[in-house]
């Protein structure tokens, strides 16, 4: 089962040493919170494969770098969109 796109994004690669933004110290005072959620087997196993093929150190990392790529790719969809409609 693909999950929300994972494949069409596998190609990516992040750089070992590469600071997203999420990783920089907050300099504007907004600090992270933490979330809980649950998953299916099939989405963990789809995530460490992405976090392994892509070298990203952890775990977390990996879910925090595909969301941000699915809220970019979403943002751009209804942009083109024009309506902002899904």
């Amino acid at each position: 089962r693909p999950l929300y796109g994972i494949c069409a994004i596998r190609g990516d690669r992040l750089a070992d040493d590469a600071m997203t933004e999420q990783d920089r110290p907050r300099k504007n005072g907004n600090s992270r919170r933490k979330i809980q959620l649950m998953m299916d087997d099939y989405e963990i196993e789809a995530i460490d494969a992405w976090q392994f093929a892509n070298r990203v150190p952890t775990r977390a990392k990996a879910i925090r770098e595909l969301i941000r790529r699915a809220l970019e790719k979403d943002s751009v969809r209804q942009a083109g969109n024009g309506t902002g409609e899904k």
